[in-house]
């Protein structure tokens, strides 16, 4: 007996359904988040007694752990849920983020192609999302 011929069929995920590779991506920067958390609780709690971070009293530099770490996360949680404003939010804050590192002459390469490869990834997914 013969089998029909089946139509092509697309092998990508349907509209609205995250790929592995960005459920990965998404867990680990959640990760993060939460390590950048425990490190502004870990300032805010005045760590290992009167220091300073980033160039500031324990206290603000909580602060702007705890600030930094809103800011990433929205969006991470933009590429969970598969909208694009994550992934142009994302690279946004890769450029600022690499152009504050370049001023500042602290260039990490490690996290530069991390980024880079994060944003190719996001937009090799572009079109399959809100």
């Amino acid at each position: 007996m013969e089998r029909p011929i089946q139509p092509f069929t697309s092998t990508k995920p349907a509209k609205g359904t995250r790929p592995a590779a960005l459920t990965i991506i998404c867990i680990l920067g959640f990760i993060g988040v939460g390590a950048i958390v425990l490190m502004a609780l870990f300032a805010l709690t005045g760590g290992a007694g009167s220091g300073t971070g980033f160039g500031l009293p324990l206290t603000w530099a909580g602060i702007l752990l705890l600030a930094m770490s809103l800011v990433q996360l929205w969006p991470l949680l933009g590429m969970w849920n598969m909208k694009k404003y994550g992934v142009i939010a994302y690279t946004v804050l890769f450029v600022i983020g690499r152009l504050s590192v370049i001023i500042d002459g602290r260039m990490n390469w490690w996290s530069f192609v991390v980024g880079l490869a994060v944003i190719a990834i996001g937009f090799s997914y572009y079109n399959q999302m809100d």
